[in-house]
């Protein structure tokens, strides 16, 4: 199973977006 993964990378991308959207000026 690989719900762990999933998860983990779900986590991720959003972790990265919120970053994308409060430091805009570094993207």
């Amino acid at each position: 199973m690989m719900i762990w993964f999933i998860g983990a990378v779900t986590l991720g991308v959003t972790i990265y977006l919120v970053y994308a959207l409060l430091h805009p000026e570094k993207f």
